[in-house]
């Protein structure tokens, strides 16, 4: 449905413009050069929401092949398979039966129908071609091959479609007579009497098809033409108004109980403004809050959405029918006046209350109406925000898995391309952590490094960040999403900047901050770490650039120029999680590093696995000849502490020696 968002926006914006209901105004858009402003604003119109079904048929078969996995290749097919399938469903072919009405919103559902069976029976056919195809070898070359076999999975569907829609139309007008909707409001509108009972049943009715994301007024067009007209228009309250061309009648209601669109939309957009804590669903209110001052809702239908969303639908249905009620009885007591003037559907609130009631009093009943409509969705508001929050949370569980798995397999993902749920969510993280970059307000957090008699020498820098509503994230997964966005070197400036103000606080401590291989290739990167630090620098401080390994450090010409200024400037370099995937020994051999901290994975079986305690004494043995340190990290044990000081390793950091905190619960004393 998003897809075709962009068309019934315009279409409905170019309506109602060609619609205000100020006598002026359409008198110059009717006389300004001939007409041409209306008649443009009416070519828009029809090209638009006039031909809503025939889009909204392409738009259904997309998404429906997307989810189904089928080949790219072959949506185009499908798109036509379906559009013809449209055609042959509204009687296109049947001069006695297609009228050009066939493709606006009024065939929704049969626009929906001829795209489900269109990529259904599609596939279906296509699956079984496939089978052939592969069981039997053709002589014919590709170019011919491919043609072949996707023109025949379209034949054979649209003959299977044909024969069906040709049964359906000859029986059709057993159909028509059988349709359950006017028998239904033929029993309440019996007599062309209006009940409230009637009027209540047609707006719930009305009101349930936009979960399906159809417009019911179009649904209902033939109930309101043959049984809701004539009834309210006989409706004894008015009978003495005065004859005015068209129908003034049923309006008079619509006015009081669809205010910004069905479902009082407006009602529905303030409550979001005031009531919801989530600043996507604000952004979706700000940005449909102009066009529903012209009543027109799909921004809110497709964007919240309420299609399909069983806690929204709800209040949907039950705010209008409250309204009826309250416009039914205003009505009774003669509170409101008989309607004085047609207006178009497109008039805003409060100013339609007024036109069609020629009194204010028509405006303070619309303004009561919009009151309760917000007190009603409140509540709804607030479970619709938990349940989508519970369901992100989940999403971001969904996104961290992924992404170790990732780390583990040294397989690059790409958590913002994903489609569904879980991209949405990752994009919506990487917008709100690319802010919070902007803005500093990320957080670092310090964890001891200790020595041999656990006392602290050093602190290794870590990035953490709260969401708003997600709350705290994995680090890495949120590094990760700045990297696709483009802002991991903005982010990693932010964080040796803040990490330079803390480090005038205490020049005697080892400093260990985390730089990717990414932003180190960077000239400009290079440059900015020995301007922002070379007074530290000059007065002996200790700073180290950990590099992890699970990214791939490629040491060409441009690297080890990098690596080489940084030293000569003055910073330690240190490999970070060694031995987890890219770097090989020789790294270790071309005397750049300074330091070797081991991956936690080694450290949790140094007590148990004699392989582990094999390597790591190879590498302080290593160390002690090529002029490195090595360091352990997940150090959480004193167990873990004696076996590792009895193989020559004397500097730690994990849970035993302090968790990660703020800079100034640091205590060196410890």
């Amino acid at each position: 449905m998003n897809r075709i968002l962009p068309i019934v926006l315009i279409g409905s914006l170019a309506y109602a413009l060609n619609n205000i209901s100020i006598p002026q105004y359409q008198h110059f858009i009717i006389t300004f050069a001939g007409g041409f402003i209306s008649e443009v604003l009416a070519a828009i119109t029809k090209c638009t929401l006039n031909c809503y079904s025939f889009y909204l048929a392409g738009s259904t078969a997309i998404s429906l092949s997307e989810e189904q996995g089928i080949p790219p290749s072959k949506h185009y097919m499908i798109v036509a398979t379906s559009i013809v399938t449209f055609f042959l469903a509204t009687g296109f072919h049947l001069s006695h039966y297609f009228n050009l009405e066939a493709f606006s919103q009024v065939n929704s559902i049969t626009a929906i129908i001829s795209a489900l069976c269109a990529t259904y029976i599609y596939r279906f056919y296509d699956t079984k071609i496939e089978i052939l195809k592969d069981k039997f070898e053709f002589p014919l070359n590709y170019s011919y091959n491919a043609p072949f076999f996707t023109i025949v999975p379209f034949g054979v569907t649209l003959l299977t479609e044909s024969i069906i829609l040709t049964f359906f139309f000859r029986f059709s007008e057993l159909v028509e007579k059988a349709d359950p909707l006017l028998t239904l409001f033929n029993t309440l509108f019996k007599n062309n009497r209006i009940t409230l009972i009637g009027l209540e049943t047609y707006t719930f009715i009305k009101n349930i098809f936009f979960f399906f994301g159809i417009n019911g007024s179009n649904i209902l067009n033939r109930v309101s033409l043959f049984y809701l007209y004539p009834a309210v228009k006989e409706y004894t309250p008015f009978k003495n108004a005065i004859p005015v061309e068209g129908d003034i009648y049923t309006p008079y209601y619509l006015i009081f109980q669809a205010q910004g669109g069905a479902g009082l939309t407006l009602a529905l957009l303030i409550s979001i403004l005031l009531f919801s804590k989530r600043r996507s669903s604000k952004t979706i209110a700000k940005t449909a809050s102009l066009p529903a001052l012209f009543n027109i809702n799909e921004i809110i239908i497709y964007g919240m959405p309420i299609m399909f969303n069983p806690v929204l639908i709800i209040p949907f249905i039950i705010v209008p029918m409250v309204c009826v009620a309250i416009t039914y009885f205003a009505i009774q007591i003669n509170l409101l006046p008989v309607p004085q003037m047609a207006i178009s559907w497109t008039t805003p609130a409060l100013i339609s209350g007024y036109l069609m009631s020629h009194t204010i009093t028509g405006t303070i009943i619309q303004l009561m109406c919009i009151l309760i409509g917000i007190l009603i969705y409140r509540p709804f508001i607030k479970i619709h925000d938990e349940l989508l929050l519970d369901s992100e949370k989940e999403e971001i569980q969904t996104l961290t898995k992924l992404y170790k798995q990732s780390e583990y397999t040294t397989k690059e993902v790409f958590l913002t391309r994903l489609r569904g749920t879980s991209g949405i969510v990752a994009r919506i993280i990487a917008h709100d952590f690319d802010n919070a970059i902007k803005n500093n307000a990320i957080t670092i957090m310090y964890q001891p490094q200790f020595d041999n008699n656990l006392k602290i020498f050093g602190v290794e820098a870590l990035l953490r960040w709260k969401h708003p509503a997600f709350g705290s994230l994995y680090p890495p997964l949120i590094i990760k999403l700045a990297t696709e966005t483009g802002h991991l070197l903005e982010l990693e400036e932010t964080i040796f900047m803040i990490v330079a103000k803390d480090m005038t606080k205490n020049p005697s401590l080892k400093y260990s901050i985390n730089a990717t291989p990414i932003s180190l290739r960077e000239p400009k990167f290079i440059q900015f770490l020995i301007s922002t630090f070379s007074d530290f620098l000059e007065n002996n401080f200790k700073i180290y650039i950990e590099i992890t390994e699970q990214s791939e450090l490629i040491t060409d010409n441009t690297m080890l120029s990098h690596l080489r200024q940084l030293k000569e400037a003055g910073f330690k370099l240190a490999i970070d999680d060694f031995s987890m995937g890219h770097t090989s020994l020789s790294y270790i051999q071309q005397n750049h590093f300074d330091l070797i901290k081991l991956d936690g994975s080694m450290t949790k079986q140094v007590l148990t696995n004699i392989k582990t305690q094999e390597i790591i004494d190879s590498l302080v043995y290593l160390s002690k000849n090529s002029g490195f340190s090595i360091l352990a990290e997940y150090v959480e044990t004193k167990d873990q502490v004696d076996i590792l000081q009895q193989m020559g390793c004397m500097m730690y950091q994990g849970s035993l020696c302090g968790m990660a905190v703020p800079f100034q619960f640091i205590d060196i004393n410890e």
